[in-house]
Formats: structure tokens, C-alpha cells, sequence
């Protein structure tokens, strides 16, 4: 199958849930990692621009880049 996982819903799941949540969509490999290389090149630009602004946005987007990079 060659539909991308929402990079949101896929990142903020915990990771057994994340692999539910992978096997239920039955994605391929390469859609899987397209999926968080969008999620991680979101996430670093939602940082700096949230972190005064929308703090919950600005935590959102740290938990992002630490579970995408920690599956890395």
C-alpha cells in the first residue's frame, strides 16, 4: 500500500501502539518513513515558532523530534 501514515497521529502514539496503529493501515516501509521524515521536518519548525506563543504546540512538536529520532 502506498499511503502515507499521518506523521501526527503515528508520532504521538506510544510506540506498541504505533506499531498497531502501522500493522491496521498495513503500511510499506517506505510510506512508513515518509511518515516521520514529514513528522521531523514539521516538528523543528514548530519549535522555535511556538515556544512563546503556544507552549502545548511547542511540547507537541519536542515530543515529536525525540520519538521520531529516538525509533531512528
Amino acid at each position: 500500500m502506498t499511503v502515507s501514515p499521518s506523521s501526527r497521529s503515528s508520532a504521538l502514539r506510544p510506540p506498541a501502539a504505533r506499531d498497531v496503529f502501522r500493522d491496521e493501515l498495513a503500511v510499506d516501509d517506505v510510506s512508513w518513513k515518509r511518515g516521520r521524515a514529514c513528522a521531523l521536518a514539521q516538528a523543528p519548525v514548530q519549535l522555535p515558532y511556538y515556544r512563546d506563543t503556544n507552549p502545548v504546540l511547542a511540547a507537541n512538536a519536542r515530543h515529536v523530534i525525540a520519538e521520531v529520532t529516538a525509533d531512528a
